[in-house]
């Protein structure tokens, strides 16, 4: 093993090969570990990350999530610092999506808990972050527990005990024995929505806000493709039926939709188009996919935004409207990530039909796309800094 100085900071180099980074799987088919590390692709691959940061290699990591995006955003980061012993979990195998406080206790009750807290150095949940109570219940001890918020903290938990969840995330993050919970934001929304519900956020000022580094494991389309002069999701009707009908009545085009399993961003770049939507998040993995593979997208603005939902049923705006809920009218959009300063190129904003129909027509949208790219190239090596950073100061 070689050991080397770069930047004021020692790496660790070790000639012999990796163990790679394993998971757990629900398949019936498959219930050993396996590598899925070279599933995890990125479109413009890091270089230079061969060293490994200082940190204890021997520590064992495990991540909980039930998504394949959040998951294959971590295997990302996984493969990219090289880390050697991380175990993925489908939290699906131990119980349905927004259960009961009851079955999530059943963990505990089948010692499923206790292996993970003595078996881990580290335990990082995401997506429905209910599956990772139980790891907050009682007194229990546990250390390195995050929760990696991509998601309203309390989704998945059945309203009736949300005040109890609430209760139990405070006192997990505000432990002064050294177990005490610890998170990681993906958009600068999720802390503010914890303190509205009651929970005390201590050092948020310290809370890093990571966001997705864009990849995808999703195959491309082989089929071909012609250019479209805009495309429109297919999974939210919002979309799919109101923004498509309300593009088509007051532009004269017609988006094309992209529905069921189209092949995700590598498939949607072929199109030589953009995507128009209409947020229902405040933040959603395929914004920063879709740059990364040479697809930008159009919202309205803030007011148009609100224009348009005022006049017509929206449908699945509850959430990123939440915002309005925690914040004023002036301030809402700061808290989600379409309307991000310095990434207007690459999320067009529109103020009416008319501004839609010009991004349409001139095509001047072109131009902007190896820009976001390079400005994704550049976020991605900042977050895997501050994930190497993180994993320096386990505790």
């Amino acid at each position: 093993m070689w050991v080397f100085v770069i930047g004021g900071s020692i790496f660790y180099y070790s000639s012999s090969a990796l163990e790679t980074a394993s998971i757990v799987t629900t398949d019936s088919m498959a219930d050993s570990k396996q590598d899925t590390t070279s599933a995890v692709e990125g479109p413009n691959p890091l270089h230079g990350l061969e060293a490994k940061p200082e940190f204890d290699l021997a520590r064992k990591i495990a991540y909980i999530s039930r998504h394949d995006g959040t998951t294959a955003d971590f295997k990302y980061m996984v493969k990219n610092l090289q880390l050697e012993k991380v175990d993925f979990y489908n939290s699906n195998s131990w119980y349905d999506f927004a259960e009961s406080k009851a079955k999530y206790t059943t963990l505990i009750e089948k010692g499923e808990r206790d292996r993970l807290c003595s078996e881990y150095d580290a335990i990082f949940v995401s997506d429905s972050l209910a599956d990772g109570w139980p790891l907050l219940m009682g007194d229990h001890k546990c250390k390195n527990v995050y929760f990696v918020v991509t998601n309203r903290f309390d989704v998945g938990v059945h309203h009736g005990e949300r005040n109890d969840f609430y209760e139990d995330v405070k006192r997990a993050l505000n432990r002064k024995d050294g177990y005490d919970l610890k998170l990681v934001v993906n958009n600068l929304f999720e802390i503010p929505y914890m303190e509205s519900k009651g929970v005390i956020v201590p050092n948020k000022d310290k809370i890093p806000v990571i966001r997705p580094f864009g990849t995808t494991s999703v195959p491309v389309n082989e089929d071909a493709a012609d250019e479209e002069p805009c495309l429109i999701f297919g999974n939210k009707d919002q979309d799919k039926v109101l923004m498509h009908q309300l593009v088509k009545d007051n532009t004269g085009f017609e988006c094309k939709t992209m529905a069921g399993f189209y092949g995700g961003p590598k498939s949607l770049s072929k199109y030589n188009s953009f995507v128009v939507h209409l947020p229902y998040q405040v933040s959603i993995m395929k914004m920063w996919e879709n740059l990364n593979y040479g697809t930008l997208m159009a919202i309205p603005s803030p007011q148009f935004f609100t224009n348009i939902c005022d006049e017509n049923k929206c449908g699945q705006t509850q959430n990123v409207f939440e915002t309005k809920k925690v914040f004023d009218d002036s301030t809402w959009h700061e808290y989600v990530d379409f309307y991000l300063p310095g990434w207007e190129k690459c999320f067009l904003q529109f103020d009416n039909w008319d501004h839609l129909k010009e991004i349409i027509e001139k095509r001047t949208f072109i131009k902007n796309i190896n820009i976001c790219r390079d400005k994704m190239l550049d976020m991605r090596d900042e977050k895997l800094n501050q994930w190497k950073e993180l994993l320096m100061n386990l505790q």
